[in-house]
């Protein structure tokens, strides 16, 4: 489920079909009206920490 507060598909439930790890983190890449495809930071859903913004850094 995707938790960023700002994101268009927030609330919904989506296919992952695959995960990429790159050295800024983990990413999903989900299914999206049968065609399209997304790539979603794990900071973005259920699956991840959210991160902070602490005034000076993002934490988390």
């Amino acid at each position: 489920m995707i938790t960023h507060p700002f994101h268009p598909s927030k609330g919904q439930c989506l296919p992952v079909l695959y995960t990429l790890r790159t050295r800024t983190g983990l990413f999903f890449v989900c299914e999206v009206e049968e065609r399209r495809r997304i790539t979603v930071r794990q900071e973005w859903t259920d699956r991840g920490v959210p991160r902070r913004w602490t005034g000076r850094r993002w934490t988390g």
